[in-house]
């Protein structure tokens, strides 16, 4: 895919606007209810983070020596790397969730399980039942969903695939712990924490390194700072800049890819791409994703 490397902010553009939105808007078509309502968010969540990072690579802040007849703009690389984490995160919860399940059992377990801890997280917020007029009534609906779908987790079928002992590694309502990110194999699982999720969705070196970068700076530790000081002023270079549509351009070809795996609508429209479209979205599918998943390098490759 030459314009990938060429001219990475213009093919990022194009996959946006024609290739994802060709596909998703002929996965609308498509009758879903229930739990899939939450990947057509996860894939929204997803194209505005792609589109907003699209426009901070243009450069939206003046920079010192601009002119009236020349205007200089600096590009906001800090939040470009934390917005780079947060669409890898994205991508990789809807990959995890939605396409890699095996089955609609599977799908629904993962899904429960991703909701109860959504729950547990909002209870770590410190709201008093007295704080708002309607505080009390959230926090009692929020007690019953957490029963609810703690009810669900416990006696939903997928349940049964999985060791007692292995199923507490997973869920426990008392240490308020419910992790769907896990792989399972002879009732057994690998628990996995979110760069190991990214490990395994995108199993090139160049994403693990990606999303420890950008964590870097989402955090603002020390090596992040350090690299603000050597960077400021300075004029970077094309090659380092591109990195970022480049990586979000392959996240959003696996998205596509992985919307004509699982829909038949979103299939037909991927059919009728050009060949030249096919072959390279297929040839990056194989290159950066099913080729190092297969290697012996591979850490996850006894659970593949």
């Amino acid at each position: 895919m030459q314009s990938l490397v060429e001219n990475p902010i213009r093919k990022l553009e194009e996959l946006l606007l024609f290739h994802l939105f060709k596909v998703y808007e002929a996965r609308k078509n498509t009758v879903r209810s229930g739990f899939d309502r939450y990947s057509d968010l996860l894939i929204d969540k997803f194209a505005i983070h792609t589109g907003t990072l699209f426009h901070l690579i243009h450069g939206l802040i003046e920079a010192t020596g601009s002119k009236e007849g020349e205007r200089i703009m600096a590009i906001d690389v800090f939040t470009i790397n934390s917005l780079i984490r947060v669409l890898m995160e994205t991508y990789v919860t809807f990959h995890h969730l939605f396409v890699h399940s095996k089955n609609q059992e599977e799908k629904e377990f993962k899904i429960l399980l991703w909701k109860l801890e959504g729950y547990f997280e909002k209870k770590k917020f410190r709201v008093h039942e007295t704080d708002f007029e309607e505080a009390s009534n959230i926090l009692k609906r929020d007690e019953k969903e957490v029963a609810l779908i703690s009810l669900q987790i416990e006696s939903h079928p997928f349940r049964m695939q999985i060791d007692d002992q292995e199923f507490a590694r997973i869920f426990s309502v008392k240490d308020k712990k419910s992790n769907w990110r896990f792989l399972h194999k002879n009732r057994k699982v690998r628990l996995l924490k979110i760069i190991d999720l990214v490990e395994y969705t995108c199993p090139i070196r160049a994403y693990f390194n990606l999303y420890r970068y950008a964590s870097m700076h989402t955090h603002s530790s020390f090596v992040s700072i350090e690299q603000f000081e050597k960077m400021r002023a300075q004029i970077l270079s094309e090659s380092y800049i591109n990195n970022f549509p480049r990586m979000a351009a392959v996240l959003t070809i696996f998205l596509i890819v992985d919307l004509a795996i699982i829909d038949e609508n979103a299939k037909k429209i991927f059919d009728t791409f050009s060949e030249r479209d096919k072959i390279d979205f297929n040839g990056i599918q194989y290159a950066f994703r099913i080729k190092p998943a297969t290697e012996a390098t591979d850490s996850f490759a006894a659970w593949r």
